[in-house]
């Protein structure tokens, strides 16, 4: 074997053995959550494990937060009562960050486990913790 065929054959094999475990180390972890599941901003600041243990007790503080279906309506939902009929993740994305702009606005707060946040971002915590 010629010296620049072993050298090119043994670089080659490098990269594919350095890139493998690389790429299952970024791949392995990474997980897609809806939208409606993950408060931007908070997740931010916090890692995955914290949001579920905001919302789970934020469910045990709020009876009304006990099921994915009425958390997604009462997300879903606007100021007027009427459900958004979009499922664009930006539209989406939009309109959960002006509810909680206004929640912060109007003091629609609540402090769990020591985070002072809204309760739009406490819900979207417990549909995480119910996922």
């Amino acid at each position: 074997m010629k010296r620049k065929t072993f050298l090119l054959t043994a670089a080659a094999v490098t990269v594919g053995a350095v890139s493998i475990p690389v790429i299952k180390h970024f791949y392995k972890g990474s997980k897609y959550y809806d939208t409606l599941v993950i408060p931007d901003e908070l997740s931010r600041f916090c890692d995955e494990k914290t949001l579920r243990e905001i919302g789970s007790k934020y469910r045990k503080m709020t009876p009304a937060a006990k099921d994915k279906k009425s958390l997604k309506k009462i997300l879903l939902t606007d100021a007027a009562g009427k459900l958004i009929p979009t499922t664009d993740p930006y539209v989406l994305i939009e309109f959960l960050d002006n509810k909680i702009r206004k929640d912060f606005s109007d003091s629609a707060i609540v402090i769990v486990d020591g985070w002072i946040i809204s309760k739009t971002e406490a819900r979207q915590c417990a549909l995480l913790s119910l996922t």
